[in-house]
């Protein structure tokens, strides 16, 4: 008797994985998390067209990749029995890591830059 919802896959976790607000997981995935992972790989290329970033665009392309594979992951496991909740939290740390790791290189060129003048 499972009827299918909007969000629900036919091979999914069914209506049963709803969260505290009445929302399945996977209803918004592709909204929220679709529309930026390419600002993160865009941004990562045109780290080579500045100088002072040319050395951290290997980095941030390396960690760009990894989290559009971790993307691409979760939705390999949108089925019973896939470990979702595990490529889920794995692209939320890598997309944290990839804005951490950017994050801290931009404070290090502002700090040599204030230095500067």
């Amino acid at each position: 008797n499972h009827q299918l919802h909007h969000g629900d896959l036919p091979d999914g976790p069914g209506r049963g994985a709803i969260d505290s607000h009445g929302r399945h997981p996977h209803d918004e995935l592709p909204r929220k998390r679709g529309k930026h992972y390419p600002r993160g790989v865009l941004l990562s290329v045109s780290f080579g067209s500045d100088p002072r970033w040319h050395t951290y665009r290997r980095t941030a392309l390396t960690m760009a990749a990894v989290v559009v594979i971790a993307f691409v992951l979760q939705f390999l496991t949108l089925h019973r029995g896939a470990p979702y909740g595990l490529a889920n939290r794995f692209f939320v740390a890598m997309l944290l890591a990839w804005l951490l790791t950017t994050s801290i290189r931009l404070r290090v060129l502002a700090r040599d830059r204030a230095s500067e003048a």
